[in-house]
């Protein structure tokens, strides 16, 4: 048994598989959102702890969604007078992200990043318990610096077009709440003095 778990906002159930002699066991649980039964699971020494959690539908005064953080509660589960386990029980409600440095052109976010090897720190907001982040580019690598930043590193481009790849951030507990957005690198051979078109004097 893990000593936390995490629920999406969906009214669910998860279940733990346990091997033991103990007859009996006594449950309590600290908040009437999460309840948790210890159930027969077949012959001999199989039991399973069923973990259940109501919807956790946060919403606004005017019905829309509200971007609270998790809900927490934990459970003590003991028996025979030699098993003692709390559980942490965590639940999210409607995930938002916000990247608020990104720049949003056409119908995508960008994120711009030099052709060099580069290492980029995005600021991330997000209500969920627990993210990640994966990219679809070879010369891509994202990793989580902290609960609220996204480290993007970039390898140089030795030569060739400018690239792109694609980068999401994922609530750990459920892929389907994510956020994406478009790194570029910039071309490296071109620099400001290769804008200079003169006074445009001589200009058609």
């Amino acid at each position: 048994m893990p000593a936390e778990w995490v629920f999406s906002r969906q009214a669910s159930s998860t279940t733990f598989q346990l091997e033991t002699n103990i007859e009996s066991f006594s449950i309590k649980v600290n908040d009437s959102w999460c309840s948790a039964q210890v159930q027969d699971a077949g012959t001999g020494k199989q039991k399973k702890l069923v973990v259940n959690v109501q919807e956790y539908d946060a919403r606004k005064e005017d019905g829309s969604y509200s971007c609270d953080p998790p809900r927490k509660t934990t459970f003590r589960i003991t028996g025979g007078g030699v098993f003692d386990r709390t559980l942490t029980v965590i639940q999210n409600t409607h995930v938002e992200f916000s990247l608020p440095s990104l720049q949003y052109i056409g119908y995508d976010f960008y994120l711009f990043v030099e052709a060099d090897d580069v290492s980029v720190d995005v600021p991330v907001s997000v209500n969920c318990y627990s993210w990640s982040a994966k990219t679809d580019a070879t010369w891509l690598t994202v990793s989580c610096k902290d609960h609220s930043t996204l480290t993007v590193r970039s390898s140089a481009r030795a030569y060739g077009a400018a690239r792109q790849g694609l980068v999401t951030v994922f609530d750990e507990a459920d892929q389907r709440n994510n956020f994406t957005f478009v790194v570029a690198d910039k071309d490296a051979t071109l620099t400001g003095n290769d804008y200079d078109y003169g006074d445009g004097s001589e200009w058609d």
